[in-house]
């Protein structure tokens, strides 16, 4: 059995390269690949970590809606006992809320309306957070309770770092508007 080799001719100007400098060549195109790559990876990356954070940001500002409805629900609840139940959920992501008092510092806002008979709204925290109630309106014998909380600080650092605002998506300005309805007991 004869095996015949074929020769390649090399002539001036052809891209055949020897072979240790192929393993150069392709070290060269990786970080070129990598170069191109690494930003979109990153940014990637961490808004997948700030998503994380803002959903658990939001399910507290959730759990902390549906608690205080369950306390203003109860027959002689005070004002100040629905908003401490708030605050021991709000103050588990740092964030900040007076429960005694109104102000313009905090990063919350809580809103109880009672319908008849009482037909009263009362509020807690930053009275400078813009919050809406949302869902329907309070009937009667009904009490609910809106829990606004600022996404983000001035300082973008909490309750929901703001990572992504060199990158132009920023939550400056954002707030989570929770409400939650029952039936006073």
């Amino acid at each position: 059995m004869l095996r015949h080799r074929r020769l390649r001719s090399v002539t001036a100007g052809s891209t055949y390269r020897l072979p240790h400098q192929l393993g150069r060549s392709r070290r060269a195109v990786i970080l070129v690949e990598f170069l191109l790559v690494f930003p979109i990876l990153f940014i990637t990356t961490l808004a997948t970590f700030q998503f994380g954070i803002v959903a658990i940001v939001n399910q507290a500002v959730v759990a902390a809606a549906t608690e205080g409805a369950r306390e203003a629900a109860k027959i002689g609840a005070t004002t100040n006992e629905i908003a401490t139940v708030i605050d021991d959920i709000l103050s588990v992501h740092q964030i900040t809320f007076d429960p005694t008092a109104t102000n313009a510092t905090d990063d919350a806002r809580v809103v109880i309306e009672y319908g008849a008979p009482i037909s009263t709204t009362v509020e807690r925290g930053n009275t400078t957070l813009n919050c809406t109630a949302v869902g329907p309106a309070v009937g009667t014998d009904e009490v609910k309770v809106t829990v606004c909380v600022s996404v983000t600080n001035a300082a973008g650092s909490q309750p929901v770092p703001d990572w992504l605002s060199t990158f132009g998506f920023t939550l400056a300005g954002k707030t989570f508007e929770i409400s939650s309805l029952a039936n006073v007991e």
